[in-house]
């Protein structure tokens, strides 16, 4: 294992994307840092950073590559500037990563392992991600509405059944050019959908780790009325142009109707449905 996990250090990057959050906050900068301490070994990591301001680096024995993007340009721009890193490095994997992903110990083997069982780089490799007792990846999914299964069994899965989302996504650089990355017009909400439309494309098969990650969603949080409307435009923005797609723009715009009204309820405005409507008309 000591030889597997030499190569897979050597040979992946690590791509955190990050927004208003001081590394040292990170659950997921913490899971990074605290591996690389437990397992004795050092490696190029990219943090992709996307405040408003930029902040110091925590010290550490790892070489950072750091990227500030004051205007925000989403993780899709995160994700796509990570692979540019990882041919100038000449590395093999990019593990996908956002800052509210808890890693157990022992992760950083399992995907070493993982690696080195994959017949080919037509692969990607993800953990199942929880939110609470709620499966959140791999989820279920029909045109643009994913769902959490209940249970999961880890192994190798199909494309046309589950996608998993962006953080803790394993893919190799290859098959990351053949898909020809992140869709940067769709710069957060559905990014996820639309990088797995194009694998599934290349037939692409998803390997599922028996490894279970805590994630934080932002969209689970209640948030003031401001932020939760521009959250929302987010999203609005995110479905409308994964609708090209799926080619089903009616079904994408009833969705988020939808959702604006039982936000409106939450929130007690029309707001959201105005947003859908102003973004269907410019987005």
């Amino acid at each position: 294992m000591k030889s597997t996990l030499h190569d897979f250090v050597s040979d992946f990057l690590p791509v955190l994307v990050i927004y208003r959050c001081p590394l040292l906050q990170s659950s997921t900068w913490r899971s990074i840092i605290e591996e690389s301490k437990r397992l004795e070994v050092t490696f190029d990591l990219m943090v992709y950073d996307n405040s408003p301001a930029a902040q110091a680096l925590p010290e550490t024995t790892n070489k950072i590559h750091y990227r500030h993007d004051q205007i925000n340009s989403g993780v899709s721009k995160a994700y796509n500037e990570g692979f540019k890193l990882a041919v100038q490095l000449n590395k093999k994997w990019l593990l996908f990563l956002d800052q509210d992903s808890l890693f157990p110990i022992g992760w950083m083997e399992l995907y070493a392992k993982a690696i080195a069982e994959a017949s080919a780089d037509q692969k990607i490799i993800a953990p199942i991600m929880t939110s609470g007792r709620k499966i959140i990846s791999p989820f279920n999914y029909w045109i643009c509405i994913g769902s959490s299964p209940k249970k999961m069994i880890s192994g190798i899965k199909s494309l046309k059944n589950h996608y998993v989302i962006n953080s803790g996504m394993l893919i190799s650089a290859r098959l990351f050019e053949n898909a020809k990355g992140y869709d940067e017009r769709i710069p957060l909400d559905f990014s996820d959908f639309a990088f797995m439309h194009r694998l599934k494309e290349l037939n692409t098969q998803l390997t599922i780790l028996n490894l279970y990650v805590n994630h934080q969603l932002s969209s689970h949080q209640r948030e003031e009325n401001v932020k939760a409307q521009e959250r929302f435009h987010l999203y609005c923005i995110g479905n409308k142009r994964f609708a090209r797609y799926t080619r089903q723009p009616l079904f994408h715009f009833l969705v988020a109707i939808f959702r604006a009204a039982k936000l409106g309820i939450q929130y007690r405005t029309s707001e959201f449905v105005k947003i859908v409507l102003r973004t269907w008309a410019t987005a």
